[in-house]
């Protein structure tokens, strides 16, 4: 994991000196009448947000199968985001932590340029509320105190038809699309998930005998995906520009284990797949911008004994300038 994290974030930095080769020849140049570079150096992006995540699970036994969600609270977050040619960096964090709250926090780095461009992101939350299914019905639903929850996400992307369609149009606004275009993508993601559970914290029904959550400390998934999609840039007007693309993914390594009090118990594979779904619009006037992305992380995870689906959502709406 260590090895892909470093290629993905030396993949990141690069992305900046791509841009700049871009500009000097010695990459494909984008087509002008489609797409143009912006000629400024520096992005300030202030911005707020949303994230939300969710994590259910199968667990099959003897008995039969058992649903459960663990949801993670609704994060309303603000931050900001700095820009030198192709590379972004920037940190949101909970606008409950001004009250004194939480200590839910987010971190992102990204970097685009006409061919390729990715992110990395690193999430915290402790906030969570879980519940039980049987048969399509709810059994019960409670606040869960004693769980944090972490995600690391790490996506790159390939564009196919990158000189009339702009990956930074859409993602950093590096770029300004002009005309409508579209292209194929290829990809990689690199998922993981470790929930860690205080036993002595969790309430009374996840503590009885029928619970198989009894005696678990973690549950820990890793996996190593490719993929392919589509995007598209669909120009409205001079200055405005909406965004969507899709990547569907599949795992080429895979690794996950839970913990109980007696021991670990690994996770046994046999097919895990997932998707990224980016959708966005923005308001480019040269040297100011502003706009609203979404982005979608599906995986699902087909274990034995215990299968999971994860879902995750980040929103973010932004207003930005150039010099």
């Amino acid at each position: 994991m260590r090895k892909s994290l470093f290629v993905i974030l030396c993949m990141l930095s690069s992305a900046a000196f791509a841009q700049e080769g871009s500009r000097r020849g010695l990459f494909l140049r984008p087509d002008t009448t489609f797409a143009v570079r912006h000629p400024y150096r520096f992005t300030i992006r202030p911005h707020v947000g949303s994230t939300f995540g969710m994590f259910t699970s199968q667990w099959t036994t003897e008995e039969g199968a058992h649903d459960y969600s663990l949801m993670s609270s609704p994060v309303i977050k603000a931050g900001c985001s700095v820009s030198y040619l192709g590379l972004t960096a920037g940190i949101h964090r909970d606008v409950r932590e001004l009250f004194g709250g939480t200590e839910e926090m987010e971190f992102n780095i990204s970097g685009y340029c006409s061919v390729v461009g990715g992110e990395v992101s690193y999430s915290s939350s402790y906030t969570h509320t879980m519940s039980s299914h049987a048969e399509g019905k709810t059994l019960w639903q409670l606040p869960l105190s004693g769980c944090h929850t972490r995600r690391f996400l790490a996506n790159a992307y390939g564009v196919l038809n990158p000189r009339r369609f702009s990956l930074p149009a859409a993602f950093t606004q590096r770029y300004k699309q002009l005309r409508s275009a579209g292209s194929a993508l290829i990809g990689a993601s690199l998922t993981g998930f470790r929930m860690d559970v205080d036993v002595a914290q969790l309430p009374p029904q996840l503590t009885d005998a029928n619970a198989p959550y009894d005696y678990a400390h973690h549950i820990i998934y890793v996996t190593a995906n490719v993929g392919a999609g589509y995007a598209y840039n669909w120009v409205l007007h001079d200055n405005w520009m909406l965004h969507a693309s899709y990547l569907h993914c599949l795992s080429l390594y895979h690794y996950g284990e839970i913990a109980f009090t007696e021991g670990t118990v690994p996770l046994g594979h046999r097919v895990n797949h997932g998707g990224i779904v980016r959708l966005g619009s923005v308001w480019d006037n040269h040297r100011y911008f502003g706009g609203f992305t979404g982005t979608m992380q599906l995986q699902w995870m087909s274990h034995t004994p215990l299968s999971i689906f994860d879902f995750y959502v980040s929103t973010q709406l932004f207003f930005g300038f150039r010099f």
